[in-house]
């Protein structure tokens, strides 16, 4: 046996990545109501993600003793991309969290849009929230706001704003963050409360 035949790469490890990646994204576009599901599945896929790193540490390390480096490098692809999750969790975890939350309000797209046009017309812009995990310490939703004032930080909200938001999800004393301007006034938001 040649030494290039030896010396191929493997693929689980990228494929593990690429597929934990797509876990967590359907898991939020899918799931996002049920945030019980989806701690249960961030804890299987960090077990899982903790047991493949140690296990291709081992297995680069001995590849680069036997002298596969192409062998070696791609185990190491696993904990290299483990050590960047530990190093930089808002984005290994939020980048995934926000495409997923697209894609849910991309598939109810058209029933946010009926509940907008049913809104009453009172003159002044409307307002709406969509709050997809309900009333638990930290909720993620959808909100409609025609003035966009939602996106503007709190000491520029006009009073007419902060009435509106009175009695929702933005009255909250614990804030919210925007996390993603979608088209046509809608905005992707955690709640405070």
């Amino acid at each position: 046996m040649n030494a290039g035949t030896i010396d191929r790469p493997v693929w689980w490890p990228a494929l593990f990545i690429a597929g934990t990646l797509l876990t967590l994204l359907f898991g939020e576009a899918l799931l996002v109501t049920k945030s019980e599901w989806l701690i249960l599945i961030r804890l299987a896929l960090f077990a899982a993600w903790l047991v493949l790193s140690l296990a291709a540490i081992n297995l680069t390390l001995r590849n680069r003793r036997r002298g596969r480096p192409r062998r070696a490098w791609s185990y190491a692809i696993l904990p290299l991309a483990a050590l960047f999750a530990m190093l930089w969790p808002s984005v290994a975890v939020h980048a995934p969290r926000v495409l997923g939350d697209r894609l849910h309000f991309a598939v109810r797209r058209a029933d946010y849009d009926v509940r907008t046009w049913l809104l009453p017309q009172t003159g002044e812009p409307r307002l709406m929230t969509i709050n997809w995990v309900g009333r638990s310490l930290r909720g993620t939703g959808v909100v409609y706001d025609e003035s966009d004032e939602v996106a503007l930080p709190r000491a520029r909200h006009s009073a007419a704003w902060k009435a509106r938001a009175d009695h929702t999800e933005l009255s909250c004393p614990y804030n919210y963050t925007v996390n993603a301007v979608l088209e046509d006034h809608f905005y992707l938001v955690d709640f405070g409360c």
